[in-house]
């Protein structure tokens, strides 16, 4: 189903022979082809209409009638699979018909570029270390090399960060939080409606951990179980945890949904979020706050580097002390990585410059750079600096550096779908102790937690938080997807470091294998909470979900990003086994962007932390100056 009019010979011949299992992936399932909850007579006009709304995570959320691409692709064909990741890192070249490109035809077009600062902020003239990105990774790396004797640059792109408080609703389409933001667009086909979605994550001190809900899950990570568990002991050393206690007392709604799991072969644990390597279903950690006693939230900036250490550079102003050794510099967007013989030997920072005219600045260090700057950030900095593919460098018109064709490959986020349970049970707010969520890890509902001797790391994670309805107890529930077959690419467009990279990432691609798995996956729980418990009503209902069409055009209209992605420089593939950037000395990666889905369970914030303490340590050890 690709490009019609400017499909050539070559690309048609191409796709019709490869083999049967890949003809079948690339078919799109008719389930989701469909114009949610509006009619095709209802568009009309010259001009698509579109309707927006703001999904779970406020991220901005649109349909369009037709591809909104005319010029590249016919009527009612999508731009699928000439632009899949698997052709490469610019899909099926021979796809475009002169004057057509893979930027043109595949991404959504670069509408808002972040805000350069005027003047060159304030950089250190040479340290040791320098970490870009104060989020969760970058902020643990930093504070963990300052304490082996180190000086470091932290760099952040952003300002101070989102000090809305620990309660309060991060909203990335709120005006007054702009600055605190990344937002990237990306595309949907749904056959003749492309859904406009948004993927976000946090800018400013503490990134996305100072944005997000606080959940702390350790996962898996694919290194020494020693070197691992060190990690996170070290990491929790700055936090106070909260559990909520339900071995001494369950709610009803608590022990009705309790039963019905374990009698499907999910136990209950009073800290699921723990037990990662089997299913399980309980309470989840959260963090509570710093031990240094941060009143600002438990960002990952705030509690590695604590109360006392808050004075920071801004807008061309003097760095400060974000801790001993450590200067940090905000308004620092890193435009690309200095590379002299091999080695990694400082960054070079951008700034609007008088009249708009961009200038740059010069930040060196003696024995390497961590680049820390999210899933999506990261790969760009890495493809400006010439480290990719052979396509990255050519579009970007510079030396290729080092070929990593992998660098940003790979992308992958949690899908998941909202539903809602309503149960028989009166509610009264304020909801009494205990009443808090529940959390459940699984693969299978009644099938074997084993899979050839081997325990089965969960694939599906279900969230369900009380709420009172002017009548009833309601369940406000999530299924999510922890493992993807999809894979999506992010690439930079330019090299203006204030231009939001391209993101090309569509579960529904192909044969929307991911969000098949999904919709299966509900209906198993919907079969199990009927059984146990008949009183149950859900929207959507159990008779619409079990009717493909009407669960076709729910998936479509609601199926959502959980605003995780990860995998863009992965380990193995990108980064050897010490997170250092294969064929470059004295640069490493520590951030999302090194794991795969499975490794980051459904709340990653645990994991990254955990990256960015295991980073320092190699970092340390692999100058030699420890």
């Amino acid at each position: 189903n690709c490009c019609k009019k400017k499909l050539s010979h070559g690309a048609s011949k191409f796709l019709s022979s490869q083999p049967d299992w890949l003809q079948r992936r690339i078919q799109p399932d008719p389930r989701f082809i469909t114009v949610p909850g509006v009619s095709l007579e209802e568009f009309g006009g010259p001009v698509p209409p579109s309707h927006a709304r703001l999904d779970l995570f406020g991220a901005v959320d649109q349909l369009h009638m037709g591809v909104l691409r005319q010029q590249c692709w016919h009527e009612h064909f999508q731009p699928y699979p000439c632009c899949h990741p698997s052709f490469g890192p610019e899909g099926l070249a021979s796809c475009w018909g002169t004057g057509f490109v893979f930027l043109d035809c595949c991404l959504p077009p670069s509408i808002l570029k972040l805000t350069l600062p005027l003047a060159i902020p304030w950089l250190p003239e040479e340290v040791d270390f320098i970490v870009v990105g104060a989020g969760s990774a970058g902020s643990v790396a930093a504070s963990r090399l300052a304490r082996r004797g180190f000086s470091v640059a932290l760099l952040e792109s952003g300002g101070s960060g989102y000090a809305g408080g620990v309660d309060s609703h991060p909203n990335p389409s709120a005006p007054e939080q702009a600055d605190h933001w990344y937002v990237n667009d990306i595309e949907w086909g749904l056959g003749k409606v492309t859904r406009v979605t948004q993927i976000i994550h946090g800018r400013g001190l503490g990134g996305t951990s100072s944005v997000n809900g606080r959940y702390y899950t350790r996962t898996y990570l694919p290194f020494d179980r020693e070197v691992v568990l060190k990690a996170y002991e070290d990491v929790e050393a700055d936090l106070e945890m909260h559990t909520e206690d339900l071995d001494s007392g369950r709610s009803p709604w608590q022990a009705a949904i309790l039963d019905a799991l374990a009698e499907a072969g999910v136990p209950f644990r009073q800290n699921a979020s723990m037990l990662w390597h089997s299913a399980s279903v309980g309470p989840t950690q959260r963090i509570a706050r710093c031990r240094s006693g941060m009143s600002l939230g438990p960002s990952s900036y705030h509690c590695a580097l604590g109360a006392e250490k808050l004075g920071v550079g801004g807008e061309g102003g003097e760095g400060g002390e974000g801790g001993e050794g450590v200067r940090v510099v905000l308004q620092a967007h890193v435009a690309k990585i200095i590379l002299e013989r091999g080695r990694a030997r400082g960054v070079l920072v951008g700034s609007a410059g008088p009249s708009g005219s961009n200038g740059q600045a010069v930040a060196r260090c003696r024995h390497g750079v961590v680049v820390s700057a999210g899933a999506l950030q990261t790969p760009a900095l890495l493809q400006r600096s010439g480290i990719g593919s052979r396509e990255d460098a050519q579009r970007l018109g510079i030396k290729l550096e080092v070929e990593s064709p992998a660098v940003g490959g790979h992308l992958k986020d949690h899908q998941y779908l909202a539903f809602r349970v309503r149960t028989p049970l009166p509610c009264r707010e304020p909801l009494g102790a205990p009443s808090g969520s529940l959390y459940a890890f699984y693969s299978r509902l009644g099938g074997p937690s084993r899979s050839r001797g081997r325990w089965r790391r969960p694939s599906l994670e279900l969230q369900m938080l009380p709420r009172c309805t002017a009548s009833n107890l309601e369940l406000k529930s999530f299924l999510i997807l922890l493992r993807s077959r999809s894979a999506g690419r992010v690439l930079a467009r330019s090299m203006d470091p204030s231009e939001p990279p391209g993101v090309l990432l569509d579960p529904f691609a192909g044969n929307a294998s991911d969000v098949v798995s999904l919709l299966n996956g509900l209906r198993e729980l919907y079969s199990v909470l009927q059984k146990a418990w008949p009183e149950l009503s859900f929207e959507p209902s159990y008779e619409d979900l079990m009717k493909d069409e009407v669960a076709g055009r729910h998936c479509a209209q609601f199926l959502g990003s959980w605003q995780h992605p990860m995998g863009t420089c992965l380990l193995g593939k990108v980064l050897d086994a010490r997170l250092g950037l294969r064929g470059v000395r004295g640069l490493w990666v520590a951030d999302a962007s090194v794991l795969p889905d499975w490794a980051l369970a459904g709340h990653p914030d645990a994991g990254i932390r955990a990256v960015g303490s295991l980073v320092a340590t190699f970092a340390a050890e692999d100058s030699g100056a420890a």
